[in-house]
């Protein structure tokens, strides 16, 4: 459970997480009541879970999650930059992720604007240089109509050094 207040909001809500099926159900909910502006509620839920087989001894993580934000598109609400804004309030994500080797790893995102259609999709190839290095290629892939969640948007090629200390 959680309460208080961020800038000029006054918040309640609350998570939980239970082991469900030898995977993770997940979900929380918020609550925010605006000095101005009507109040509103945003929610999301999920599960994990960590498939292993013959063919995928490492084991392939799968993640599913869905998000409604009742502050979409909302115009009344102060800005802050923690403040999760999106166009619309239904969207939906999945995620993979497979160890190829115990040097390289594969993993995708795709996010779907379930209202007007779009979606976001982020493969990427990692690789452990060393105990604490670690090498990415990943790219950003947006798609749809303009005034969508992801249609105005650029895609984005991109290489990450990570040093761990």
């Amino acid at each position: 459970m959680l309460g208080g207040r961020i800038v000029d909001e006054s918040v309640f809500g609350g998570d939980f997480a239970a082991n469900v099926w030898d995977g993770g159900l997940h979900g929380e909910i918020l609550n925010a009541r605006p000095n101005h502006g009507a109040p509103y509620t945003q929610a999301s839920a999920g599960y994990e879970y960590t498939l292993t087989t013959q063919w995928l001894p490492s084991g392939l993580y799968l993640l599913a999650e869905y998000f409604f934000n009742g502050a979409a598109n909302r115009t009344d609400i102060i800005p802050f930059p923690d403040r999760l804004f999106s166009r619309v309030r239904h969207q939906f994500g999945f995620s993979a992720g497979y160890d190829l080797t115990p040097l390289w790893r594969v993993d995708g995102l795709v996010i779907a604007d379930m209202v007007k259609g779009s979606a976001f999709i982020s493969p990427k190839l990692s690789w452990s240089v060393m105990e604490n290095v670690q090498l990415s290629w990943f790219m950003l892939l947006f798609g749809g109509h303009p005034g969508s969640e992801f249609g105005d948007r650029a895609n984005i090629y991109a290489m990450q050094l990570e040093a761990y200390f």
